[in-house]
């Protein structure tokens, strides 16, 4: 299907936006492509369905994102804080503990971002939270250059079958 990418929950995982199936026309895409395009620096966060999945995104996705996604950004007093680390924390246990109190739902589990908004987040020592920051992003290059080197040597191995064959 020809159009742009709609990110759906489903879509997404603590490492980011995966592999997008839905799509949406050009013409949908521009008239909401303001309100629910993410932008280079902005941590999604989940908070319908799956709540809780987080990931920083390092450049602006060409799509748009569903209302399931919170689309967050650090206000001017918490500009030290480090994404990384706080969408890892976003992600862990003492975020998760919190979501089960708060979120409500029959069939699909919901978290309104008022509720958000009480999350107690731990903070420590900006050095520390430099040192993880760092090390997040490492791993997150290394799994797109592990991505990109599997799907190298799937080629590499076809060819070879079909040279053989």
């Amino acid at each position: 299907m020809e159009g742009m990418p709609f990110v759906r929950v489903s879509d997404f995982s603590r490492f980011g936006i995966e592999d997008v199936e839905k799509k949406i026309s050009e013409d949908l895409y521009e008239t909401f492509k303001k309100q629910f395009q993410p932008k280079a620096g902005e941590i999604l966060y989940t908070k319908d369905g799956t709540i809780g999945l987080s990931n920083v995104l390092n450049e602006t996705f060409e799509g748009i994102v569903s209302g399931a996604f919170l689309r967050l950004t650090l206000k001017h007093e918490y500009h030290d804080l480090e994404k990384e680390y706080l969408a890892l924390i976003l992600n862990s246990i003492v975020c998760r503990l919190q979501v089960e109190k708060l979120s409500g739902g029959a069939l699909i589990a919901h978290l309104k971002p008022s509720d958000f908004e009480t999350f107690k987040i731990p903070l420590i020592r900006k050095e520390i939270q430099e040192q993880i920051a760092e090390k997040i992003t490492e791993s997150h290059r290394l799994r797109t250059e592990s991505k990109s080197l599997l799907e190298q040597a799937k080629r590499m191995v076809e060819a070879e079958i079909e040279r053989a064959a």
